[in-house]
């Protein structure tokens, strides 16, 4: 049997209530003792929908002595004769309130004043925080006077009223952390201070999340053909937090090493986080590329489109060398004629010695330039000799749209400038190194003919031998040395 009677919420509205079971349980406590009710076996709800009533009607009102933690205990630092009521546990949603586990608290009085020091009665534990989220601490002490809570963070700074991030709620019993970071991970304290003691407690905080994208995460692509291209499937958990290598499927079908379009053409990175596709096929690797990626907080699910189109080509183009002349009236085609994938715009610019030349230079001599065909032409004669010699050099130009680009190369020289004239430059430049290499010698062969001749007029302080001498085996030097001489 349920008891439907209204509700008096704080904009006045009524509310229909069920209350069940009606069977009361009293709770006899004393004078300045704390005391915590918990609301009992009800059905599975969201903590912050758990509330307390007494006379069927009135929530209770949290202040620094009474509170309701998340998991809907209801908690007295310590009570005062005035606490003296039925409780009841609520349940709400948009349809009402359902009043559970009715408590009827008895308080006896007692003569002495029940000062207590702080102790804790509920703390959080190994919390686990998701990166972006919120996340809920909480510290309820019991203790007379009523214990005084502050908090520090993982880094161990004190965490200030008003704090933008870090939010003081309940009087201090709870913190509510706004977009957890990946650097609240650590030790968060709180400490109850009254007169008789001061008391910290620790909440260790884990942060981790499932996986989530980055900047190598899969998404959609335009590539040209007959190129290679790497599909990444990047992606990033908390520090420590480990990733399962990803799942790879193309057009809804699962990719693996021994199922591919072309075996030849794909193959996977060691992790499995990037799937090459070499010398890209338009018709075959045009594709809806999808990749999986798990944790164990999660699953992160990529979608990405491969669009291949078909690569630039120049069909047309200037010679390598192209030699003008001034006093020729001949028009060099200085046109570059691309073509490529009907999907994208190609443009040309042209650059001299790696200087853009700009529209209004395209279209003042020596240059011409059709503007209905884009052909661009060089007319020497159009010019002082003079400035035609400065617009002799490299020129590149460079071709493009959205998604490719190539460059062509070519130089304009003057006709004056053969390839004889190179030749006998190239050959008079060796010459005149072997002229060098022919007077070096020369130097040499003189300063040995002088230290010959040198040696032969000054023969110094050796012995020169006569035949009679040799003939007779005489040695003047030992013998000038022994002080004596043979008889010849």
């Amino acid at each position: 049997m349920n008891i439907l009677a209204p509700l008096f919420s704080n904009n006045n509205a009524y509310t229909l209530i069920a209350i069940f079971p009606l069977d009361v349980e009293e709770v006899k406590v004393k004078k300045w003792q704390k005391l915590n009710i918990p609301c009992g076996k009800t059905p599975d709800a969201i903590a912050v929908n758990k509330r307390w009533y007494f006379e069927k009607i009135i929530q209770v009102q949290t202040n620094e002595r009474v509170g309701v933690d998340l998991s809907g205990t209801l908690r007295f630092a310590y009570t005062e004769l005035g606490d003296a009521k039925t409780y009841y546990c609520g349940l709400g949603n948009f349809l009402g309130i359902q009043l559970y586990n009715p408590r009827d608290v008895q308080v006896l009085d007692v003569s002495d004043t029940g000062d207590s020091a702080p102790l804790a009665e509920y703390i959080t534990k190994d919390a686990k925080a998701i990166i972006g989220r919120t996340l809920y601490l909480e510290c309820y002490f019991s203790g007379k006077p009523v214990p005084k809570i502050t908090w520090k963070n993982s880094t161990n700074h004190d965490i200030p009223l008003g704090h933008p991030r870090f939010i003081i709620e309940e009087s201090g019993h709870l913190l509510k952390i706004e977009s957890v970071r990946q650097e609240d991970e650590g030790t968060f304290r709180c400490k109850a201070e009254n007169t008789l003691d001061v008391k910290e407690e620790y909440i260790k905080v884990n942060v981790t999340t499932p996986p989530v994208r980055t900047t190598g995460s899969l998404r959609t692509y335009t590539k040209p053909d007959q190129e290679d291209f790497v599909l990444p499937c990047k992606a990033k958990a908390a520090i420590g937090e480990l990733i399962d290598p990803p799942v790879w499927y193309r057009n809804g079908e699962r990719l693996t090493a021994n199922n591919v379009p072309d075996a030849e053409r794909y193959s996977f990175s060691e992790d499995n986080t990037e799937l090459t596709i070499r010398q890209l096929v338009k018709e075959v690797d045009t594709a809806s590329y999808q990749c999986s990626v798990t944790n164990s907080e999660g699953e992160l699910y990529m979608n990405g489109y491969l669009r291949v189109i078909s690569s630039i080509h120049v069909s047309s183009r200037p010679s390598d060398t192209i030699r003008v002349s001034h006093n020729s009236s001949e028009v060099y085609d200085l046109s570059i004629l691309p073509t490529g994938d009907h999907c994208c715009r190609i443009s040309v610019l042209y650059y001299f010695n790696g200087t853009q030349l700009t529209e209004n230079v395209l279209h003042k001599p020596p240059f011409r330039k059709n503007d209905s065909t884009g052909m661009v032409s060089f007319v020497p004669s159009s010019v002082s000799e003079e400035d035609l010699v400065d617009w002799l050099g490299e020129y590149t130009c460079k071709v493009y749209n959205n998604y490719q680009e190539k460059y062509v190369k070519f130089t304009l020289v003057s006709k004056e400038t053969t390839p004889e004239a190179i030749v006998a430059t190239s050959e008079s430049t060796g010459l005149w190194w072997i002229g060098i290499l022919a007077g070096v010698l020369v130097i040499l062969i003189v300063i040995i003919i002088v230290i010959v001749v040198y040696k032969s007029n000054y023969p110094g302080e050796t012995y020169q031998l006569e035949k009679t001498e040799l003939k007779h085996h005489l040695n003047p030097e030992e013998d000038l040395l022994n002080q004596s001489f043979q008889e010849i």
